[in-house]
């Protein structure tokens, strides 16, 4: 009877045995890092092409003739950017946004 338990006993130890070790190892590859104060330095740049959610129709009330165009496609602008230039006299434009 006794060595009944102890055949079943052996095999329980061993795998107790076994993961003691295992978790030894890993306790031991840990590595603590206290935080410390101060101001953030970190900077995520990315490239990439934004497109608008409105699109742009540019109307002329009159026949113009265009001059110069200051822009070329894909360019990046800023508000108050010069985009075109027509030739001398009134313009009336038609500005619409609509979403696409």
């Amino acid at each position: 009877m006794k060595r009944k338990y102890l055949w079943l006993l052996a095999p329980v130890a061993l795998v107790t045995a076994l993961a003691l070790l295992k978790w030894n190892e890993t306790q031991k590859s840990t590595e603590l890092i206290k935080p410390k104060l101060g101001s953030i330095s970190e900077v995520i740049y990315g490239l990439g092409t934004v497109e608008s959610y409105h699109k742009f129709n540019f109307k002329l009330g009159v026949g113009k003739t265009l001059n110069e165009i200051y822009v070329q496609e894909g360019q990046k602008v800023v508000k108050g950017t010069r985009l075109l230039r027509f030739e001398d006299g009134p313009v009336v434009v038609s500005l619409l946004l609509e979403p696409y």
